[in-house]
């Protein structure tokens, strides 16, 4: 998981920001586990279409930049 291997690491000057595309499932993983870790933010797009950040393209997921902004707007730190 990629949540466990961000909390391995030894730079102890960064954060994680999770960006949710309005997913249930993503926001109970995050609330049971990791919600009292300061350097991990979790961000909830609400999306009323239920438009997907991500497209399928022969199967695979294709991420759009839509994230990726929002964890960058939210950012407090040098490195992204």
């Amino acid at each position: 998981m990629a949540i466990n291997s961000f909390l391995s690491q030894t730079h102890k000057d960064n954060e994680l920001i999770i960006v949710s595309d309005d997913c249930d499932i993503t926001e109970k993983i995050y609330l049971e586990n990791f919600k009292d870790i300061k350097n991990i933010i979790y961000e909830r797009v609400e999306n009323k279409e239920k438009k997907r950040m991500y497209s399928l393209e022969d199967g695979e997921k294709t991420f759009r930049g839509y994230p990726r902004s929002i964890g960058q707007e939210i950012a407090s730190k040098d490195v992204i």
